[in-house]
């Protein structure tokens, strides 16, 4: 299996960035931001299954904006994909593209599992 190619300063920004977003978030979208942050903290720790399930709360909560609707999908595709399950990884990075208005989400991840990006 491919290594993820996130260098971990560039998680340490994202988490630290994220946290600070969380603590300016209005009081409806902070519970999503905190779990959201959380799932990126237990991502960046290597804890792909707790990432998953801390991802699944925030999308569940229904209080991200569409920039951390792509990446929460994106990033639990990512904890999918170091867990071997390239259907899920699929779907979830395929829903990130689609969410992907601001173009925040690089599509060349769907490569990986041999889809291409024009599809």
């Amino acid at each position: 299996m491919k290594k993820c190619c996130i260098t971990a300063g560039c998680l340490l920004a994202l988490v630290m960035t994220l946290a600070l977003t969380a603590q300016n978030a209005p009081a409806g979208k902070k519970a999503a931001m905190e779990l959201y942050s959380q799932a990126t903290q237990a991502l960046t720790a290597g804890d792909n299954s707790g990432a998953i399930a801390l991802y699944d709360q925030a999308l569940e909560d229904g209080g991200l904006t569409v920039d951390y609707l792509s990446y929460a999908y994106y990033n639990r595709g990512m904890a999918y994909y170091r867990l071997g399950d390239a259907e899920q990884a699929k779907k979830n990075l395929t829903k990130a593209r689609e969410l992907n208005i601001n173009d925040v989400i690089p599509d060349y991840d769907l490569g990986v599992l041999g889809t291409s990006r024009h599809n």
